[in-house]
């Protein structure tokens, strides 16, 4: 099953952190970086069969925390199932995790 929804948090202009702290680069629509220290929101249109944090994705934010990215997604009506698993974090200093395994390319799996 495909995840079509996932939380992250922004490094830098071209890092991001998924919630299972998976670290990999991004890339927007339009070229240009997400703002770095915040939470976002990203979706995939329903024919992706592989997400990536690619062109293809949209990104929604910036949010303060990840409880209100979490809630966005929730007032989209996404369900939670299409979330990845992970243990929930109390903010960005738990996305920073040194011991995460860094990805090259978009797929942050």
């Amino acid at each position: 099953m495909v995840t079509h929804a996932r939380v992250v948090f922004v490094n830098s202009h071209n890092h991001l952190t998924d919630t299972a702290g998976h670290d990999c680069r991004y890339r927007t629509a339009n070229g240009h970086p997400l703002l770095p220290g915040y939470w976002y929101l990203v979706q995939w249109p329903d024919d992706v069969e592989e997400p990536l944090f690619d062109m293809h994705a949209h990104y929604s934010g910036p949010f303060d925390s990840e409880r209100a990215a979490r809630n966005e997604l929730g007032a989209l009506g996404v369900p939670v199932s299409t979330l990845v698993d992970a243990p929930p974090s109390s903010g960005a200093a738990t996305a920073r995790n040194p011991d995460a395994a860094f990805f090259s390319d978009w797929h942050c799996d």
